[in-house]
């Protein structure tokens, strides 16, 4: 994201989870909550830089928008994460907006997070656009673009 656009993995994104894990016996997870709990899944694969997690989150289809406006589909954004390039060491999601178009989801948040970029000290506050499918049963990230927030 910011700068290296997050290196947007992080986004940014976006950016999450399989999709919402199973409820308590008796409770069903509201669309918004599977997808407030797929969006946390994401934030904790950018920070932990686990790339199967964001294989399992990214559909095939899926396509990063950087701040600085290179776009990236994901075999180019899991090669990205694959690199190190980036390291958080914290992160995380949150003033997140969903709107729910049947198995379409647009959500729009806050991304903020510290870490490195190719060890130097990075300091993560961006805006993130993002667009979840569902899918085979589970919601997906399909598309993501994010903006660094400037002081």
């Amino acid at each position: 994201m910011k700068l290296l656009t997050v290196l947007v993995t992080v986004l940014c994104s976006g950016y999450l989870c399989v999709v919402a894990a199973q409820a308590p016996a008796g409770k069903v997870k509201t669309v918004e909550q599977q997808l407030l709990t797929a969006n946390k899944a994401y934030d904790i694969a950018l920070v932990k830089g686990d790339a199967d997690a964001l294989d399992r989150l990214y559909a095939e289809e899926f396509v990063y928008t950087t701040f600085d406006g290179k776009v990236r589909d994901k075999a180019q954004q899991l090669s990205f994460t694959r690199s190190g390039d980036l390291r958080l060491v914290s992160g995380q999601s949150d003033d997140v907006k969903i709107h729910v178009y049947g198995n379409t989801a647009v959500m729009t948040g806050r991304f903020t997070a510290k870490g490195k970029f190719r060890g130097k000290d990075l300091d993560i506050r961006e805006r993130y656009t993002a667009v979840w499918v569902r899918k085979a049963g589970r919601w997906q990230l399909v598309v993501e673009q994010g903006n660094e927030i400037k002081e």
